[in-house]
């Protein structure tokens, strides 16, 4: 079909801000978008009965899947979402699925704070929301899936944000020239 998918693929726990997610999705019900939650965690039953007693239409939790198959859903997915709660203790957090994401050109909608925001606008891989947001989420979905070519320049923006700057030969040639100065002084 003709949907706009959002992905989100991860635990769905305490310190994710999946409830931002579902009741986004709920705003959203009647604009062609569905929303793919990969993943399980202590808030998974919580989260089925907050869609159920919404009884928000466009969330399809898929449970649990194996590495190997989320390239499948990387391909699937126009863009994925990044929810953290709003606190202190996630400024310094990197969430992995910010490189997941870019590695496979999805572009992102980051809802965490401090140092994850900033490689998300150096790299240009997609757009920002303030955590706990729903509605400024809903917009951002909107403005991603109006914006196709935007959309596809994120995309590339993101797989050459991660070659170019986390490339594990790259790191590992920076660090043994690094230490080799530090050993021969």
């Amino acid at each position: 079909e003709n949907k706009f998918v959002v992905l989100y693929a991860g635990n769905l726990g305490l310190a994710q801000n999946i409830e931002t997610i579902l009741f986004a999705a709920k705003i959203l019900e009647k604009e062609n978008i569905i929303f793919l939650l990969i993943g399980s965690g202590p808030k998974e039953t919580e989260l089925k009965n907050i869609v159920k007693k919404e009884n928000i239409k466009n969330v399809l939790f898929l449970g649990e899947i194996q590495k190997e198959q989320m390239n499948r859903f990387f391909a699937l997915a126009d863009c994925g979402i990044i929810p953290l709660k709003n606190s202190n203790i996630f400024r310094e957090t990197i969430p992995s699925k910010l490189f997941d994401y870019m590695s496979a050109e999805l572009p992102i909608i980051l809802g965490v704070e401090g140092e994850a925001k900033k490689i998300l606008e150096k790299s240009q891989a997609g757009v920002y929301y303030e955590p706990d947001n729903f509605k400024q989420l809903a917009e951002k979905i909107i403005f991603l899936k109006t914006n196709k070519k935007m959309l596809k320049e994120m995309s590339s923006k993101g797989r050459e944000f991660v070659e170019k700057n986390f490339n594990r030969t790259i790191i590992a040639k920076e660090i043994e020239r690094e230490l080799s100065e530090i050993f021969h002084k």
